[in-house]
């Protein structure tokens, strides 16, 4: 399947041209680390989980709830809200 494709069927985020792509690399991956680092490494784990699930498994939904609550009672988690309500930049932890 061809990139154009893979955007029409909507399997991409981003379509970028191959002169830009360090760039836009290495902008994303700026923007990924301002985000909270522990929601980061669920998300990335929640990936691995589904990747790895053939099929998906009541265990593998467990883990994933697992993961999202360990976020939702985080320090971050109630840091975000708070920023978000007074409009400022969060200041994440990673706890």
């Amino acid at each position: 399947m061809q990139a154009a494709e893979a955007e029409k069927w909507g399997l991409l985020n981003h379509l970028v041209p191959a002169k830009e792509l360090e760039q836009f690399t290495y902008d994303l991956a700026r923007l990924m680390a301002t985000k909270a680092p522990l929601a980061m490494s669920v998300v990335k784990e929640q990936l691995r989980i589904l990747a790895e699930a053939d099929p998906f498994t009541p265990a593998a939904f467990e883990r994933i709830e697992e993961l999202r609550q360990k976020v939702f009672r985080s320090a971050d988690y109630a840091e975000g809200i708070r920023a978000f309500r007074d409009r400022r930049k969060p200041v994440f932890t990673g706890e």
